[in-house]
């Protein structure tokens, strides 16, 4: 079986959620990304729509650690640091 990338309920579509993409430096999200550049920890996201407006924050190694074990998540970032 196909896992599709929306779920169905009645005659209404909704997407799934895509699933962050993780590798040593760099996590990726829908909208979002999270690095470490020169041992210094960043986040961005999208402020506004259809990422056109593109924020950038400096975040702890605490916070980016965090988010790379899914202890939080990148709307408490956006919430922290926006």
């Amino acid at each position: 079986m196909v896992d599709k990338p929306y779920s169905k309920f009645g005659k209404t579509y909704y997407p799934k959620p895509q699933a962050s993409q993780t590798a040593d430096s760099e996590i990726k999200g829908a909208a979002w990304r999270a690095w470490v550049e020169n041992g210094q920890c960043y986040y961005e996201y999208d402020e506004g729509h259809f990422a056109m407006k593109l924020k950038t924050a400096i975040i702890s190694k605490e916070d980016f650690q965090a988010l790379r074990e899914g202890k939080i998540s990148d709307i408490e970032l956006n919430r922290k640091y926006g």
